[in-house]
């Protein structure tokens, strides 16, 4: 089920790409095309690769970024009152909710380097 998953998001983008080289815009997936068409850097098949990454990673880490945010929320609900009294304070909450509970179960371990 997930090989033929793979396939048919490979084949979207695969599909998704030759229109997008016959009516070109100024998104990443058009950038990524411009890149791989003008000086070769990238195979046909790995910006096929590349694309399905971006998408499912970003989809992906959206996804579980909203909903790890709202069950944090609510399991702190002072936190979410003090959020719907001060909206200014939403993008500094946003950046510590990423902190609080990744969207991402593994990353590279980063070290500081000075005490913080």
């Amino acid at each position: 089920l997930i090989d033929a998953a793979s396939h048919a998001m490979a084949e979207y983008m695969t599909g998704l790409i030759a229109s997008k080289r016959l009516e070109p815009g100024d998104s990443l997936l058009d950038r990524l095309i411009s890149a791989r068409d003008g000086s070769d850097h990238l195979s046909e098949e790995e910006l096929v690769s590349l694309a399905v990454l971006l998408l499912i990673a970003g989809h992906e880490t959206t996804t579980n970024f909203l909903g790890n945010a709202a069950l944090a929320l609510l399991q702190h609900p002072a936190e979410l009152d003090r959020l719907r009294s001060n909206p200014e304070d939403v993008p500094a909450a946003l950046d510590e909710l990423l902190r609080f509970d990744s969207p991402v179960s593994t990353t590279t371990f980063r070290y500081t380097t000075e005490a913080v």
